[in-house]
């Protein structure tokens, strides 16, 4: 009897529960159905979380619809049956609906299938043949995801797919044939993992490929000569933020190269490659497949391990050029000399000691010049005559004393900002550098801590008061011959140490002295000093 019951009951339950079912239809919000949106299809507000059995209430004008877009809704599965109510839809958005799982089934008759967007989900693990019925497809976003799992043939059947977006998930390892059927790609975007490992033979088959995005992983290894040699098309290729990378030398033939932060001893340009960043690294080489690269014109090497600047002095085409902490020892004479489209030259701390005429010749396209740092101890400007439009100068940090200011705007008739800290300079010529250069509209960079330290407009300096008062040769004359005089009856005093220590009080003393009688005039120099500031 109760087994009868039971029966009962679940039999009821069940009917009642496919009635339920059966009863709830998905329909395109209301806008959708106008003329203006008759293109597409907002289905919004939906809010189960299993909807497998949902059924679409028909549309009269579901063959013109071309984009569904799931609006506000938590889906952990995608409805069946979609493209066999929109046969024509070409894009399907869902962004941030809690999707956690995609099946094939969902993409039965999604012939016109062109754009998928499922980003910023809960989708864990793509199977195998996902997308094996979505033949069409050419963009598909799975960023933003959590996918820690990918089979080898989860992307069967996308021979015509573009772009791949998988930044921002939970990948390690990467199946090395699983891009295989892709080739047709274009874009691959892994950034933002934590992928360890790049088999070889990952992009074997993708030989259309203009963007790799490796970007913020964890990679300890790469060899990069064998995965991507044969790459002839790459425009953006970008590693950079993988501190780990074992990567040795970086070999590719891409128009941008970032390998920022990746560990890296060397880099090879090759014959299409126009930009390279590459600081921080320990790069002591760099070096082209080409005895001459006609392409490059961007090359930011700062904090690396460069030793030698010749290998880049080849590069006839550069524009920017970022030396910044690096070690070299042969910045000479004609070390520029072929970069005549130079604009960017960044020195600082590159060990440049000595400026030579001709160092910078035929720089008539520099804008901006940093040889901080490099204990410069004089430059005459007339070696820079050729820059003509030289917008920034930059001279921290060096162990300048003394610069003709009155010949700036002269030969840098351009020049709009310009650093002098942390040299040594004079209160009284910091005085004039600094009013010549705001008589003349020239910026001046001050990056300073003036804490308890004299300073005009933020720049320390010493004041030279005591060294005019020393020098004041009436004073000493005088001074001197009083001293030389006691010097000749102190001799006759026995003990040298008494001696030496009453030379010295009876120097002090006029030392003192002269002090005195110069401070009035002293204190109308500062004076002076202060007021410009």
């Amino acid at each position: 009897m109760f087994l009868k019951h039971l029966f009962s009951y679940i039999c009821v339950y069940c009917v009642y529960s496919f009635k339920t079912i059966k009863s709830t239809q998905i329909e395109c919000d209301p806008i959708s159905n106008t003329d203006f949106g008759r293109r597409f299809c907002f289905i919004r507000h939906i809010n189960d979380g299993i909807i497998q059995n949902v059924t679409f209430k028909p549309n009269p004008i579901a063959d013109e619809k071309r984009e569904l877009i799931f609006d506000n809704c938590t889906l952990h599965f995608l409805p069946l049956g979609i493209f066999t109510n929109f046969p024509n839809i070409k894009t399907l958005y869902g962004w941030n609906i809690k999707l956690k799982n995609l099946t094939k089934e969902v993409f039965r008759n999604s012939k016109e299938l062109f754009v998928l967007d499922f980003s910023k989900n809960n989708i864990g693990v793509l199977d195998t043949n996902t997308f094996h019925l979505a033949k069409s497809l050419n963009q598909l976003d799975l960023s933003r995801n959590q996918i820690q799992i990918i089979h080898t043939d989860a992307f069967t059947g996308l021979e015509q797919l573009k772009m791949l977006n998988l930044d921002n998930n939970k990948l390690q390892l990467i199946p090395a044939n699983c891009f295989k059927p892709l080739i047709q790609l274009q874009t691959i975007r892994l950034s933002h993992n934590l992928i360890k490992m790049i088999p070889t033979e990952l992009f074997e088959q993708n030989i259309y490929l203009h963007g790799i995005y490796l970007n913020d992983n964890a990679i300890e290894w790469l060899y990069g000569e064998l995965t991507f040699r044969h790459l002839t098309r790459v425009n953006e290729f970008d590693l950079h933020n993988n501190p780990n990378a074992n990567l040795g030398c970086c070999v590719i033939n891409a128009q941008s190269i970032d390998i920022r932060n990746t560990n890296s001893i060397g880099c090879y340009i090759g014959s299409r490659t126009r930009r390279v960043v590459a600081n921080n690294n320990h790069i002591s080489y760099i070096d082209s497949y080409d005895a001459i690269s006609t392409n490059l014109e961007y090359v930011d090497l700062a904090n690396n391990q460069l030793q030698k600047i010749l290998n880049l002095t080849r590069f006839e085409s550069l524009i920017h050029l970022d030396l910044m902490n690096n070690t070299m020892d042969d910045i000479g004479l004609n070390s520029f000399a072929n970069m005549h489209r130079l604009e960017i030259l960044n020195l600082q701390n590159s060990g440049l000691s000595k400026i030579y005429f001709g160092l910078f010749s035929h720089k008539s396209k520099l804008k901006i010049l940093d040889i901080s740092y490099n204990n410069l101890g004089n430059i005459d400007f007339q070696m820079f005559v050729s820059m003509t439009s030289l917008l920034k100068l930059h001279l921290d940090g060096n162990n300048l004393t003394k610069i003709d200011a009155t010949e700036l705007r002269k030969i840098f008739p351009a020049l709009s900002k310009m650093s002098i800290s942390q040299n040594n300079w004079s209160c009284q010529h910091l005085a004039s550098i600094i009013k010549y250069l705001e008589s003349n509209g020239i910026a001046l960079d001050s990056i300073d801590s003036t804490k308890n330290t004299e300073n005009i407009k933020g720049i320390p300096c010493k004041s030279n008061d005591e060294s005019q008062i020393i020098e004041n040769p009436v004073s000493l004359k005088e001074s001197d011959a009083e001293v030389s005089k006691q010097k000749s009856v102190l001799t006759n005093i026995p003990g040298g140490i008494a001696y030496d220590q009453k030379l010295r009080l009876l120097q002090l003393k006029y030392v003192i002295q002269n002090t005195i009688e110069s401070a009035n005039e002293a204190g109308k120099k500062i004076e002076n000093i202060l007021h410009i500031n």
